[in-house]
């Protein structure tokens, strides 16, 4: 299952975790036009900029508030 996972930019204390549906290592690589050489987008969290929280609206069942003071990953977890 692919999560937005939120943390508090200071502390790096969790926030919050949002559900992504329809959503695959392919569809995440194109939206965010990931391009480097690094492990696989499946196997890590990858950042997401706050101005780019909209790109992922589709794939939320709820709405994000864009927050500057925190830091926004997606990623996929084992449950």
């Amino acid at each position: 299952m692919w999560n937005l996972s939120v943390f508090e930019r200071e502390s790096g204390n969790f926030v919050r975790e949002y559900e992504l549906h329809d959503m695959d290592g392919p569809t995440l690589t194109e939206l965010f036009d990931i391009r480097d050489n690094l492990d696989p987008v499946e196997s890590r969290e990858n950042p997401v900029p706050v101005a780019k929280l909209h790109k992922l609206a589709s794939h939320l069942n709820e709405s994000v508030t864009e927050n500057t003071s925190y830091n926004y990953y997606v990623g996929l977890s084992a449950d």
